[in-house]
């Protein structure tokens, strides 16, 4: 090791000083990595209510779907019914599964009054991140979304994510 080296820090996957360096050297946010805690988010749910990322995994490893509209993408849509059509599995075991993306309250709320396409009742609770703070605090942000005359139900990702964050709070996969 030479000189400069005993002063320098290394770091190991998942350490947030490390992702704090990263934003401060580079001003942008690094995307999360399985082993990474979830960052603390709050959504809306389809009655305009808080939801916390903590309150979900408390009671258990929970799949987080975060996608771009259930309005105008037709691949969010079939990702929607897949989910829709495979909770009873994936809580036999152990998985609670939520959804999230910029759509509005309004537009969840839709979902959760009339379904989704014939699934009714839609069975997958809704969430709404209407100006992008999940997808930005996980790195996934689309900047192309991110436009001074956009909407911000348009704020995105750039494709549908999915993260299953375990009991602790800790990204198991994404």
């Amino acid at each position: 090791h030479g000189q400069g080296s005993r002063n320098q820090r290394c770091y190991s996957p998942g350490d947030a000083s490390a992702r704090e360096a990263y934003t401060r050297h580079t001003g942008k946010v690094p995307t999360i990595v399985a082993g990474d805690p979830m960052p603390k988010v709050t959504w809306k749910d389809a009655e305009g209510k808080d939801v916390t990322a903590a309150s979900l995994y408390a009671k258990g490893p929970v799949v987080i779907e975060l996608y771009r509209s259930a309005v105008w993408c037709p691949f969010c849509m079939k990702q929607l019914i897949v989910l829709h059509d495979n909770v009873d599995k994936l809580a036999k075991e152990g998985l609670s599964v939520v959804a999230c993306s910029p759509d509005t309250v309004e537009t969840i709320a839709k979902i959760a009054k009339d379904g989704l396409k014939d699934k009714k009742p839609y069975r997958v609770p809704l969430l709404s991140d209407t100006e992008g703070r999940t997808a930005d605090k996980l790195g996934v942000l689309n900047p192309e979304s991110v436009k001074p005359d956009a909407p911000k139900d348009a704020y995105g990702l750039p494709f549908p994510t999915t993260i299953i964050v375990d009991g602790k709070g800790i990204i198991f996969f994404f």
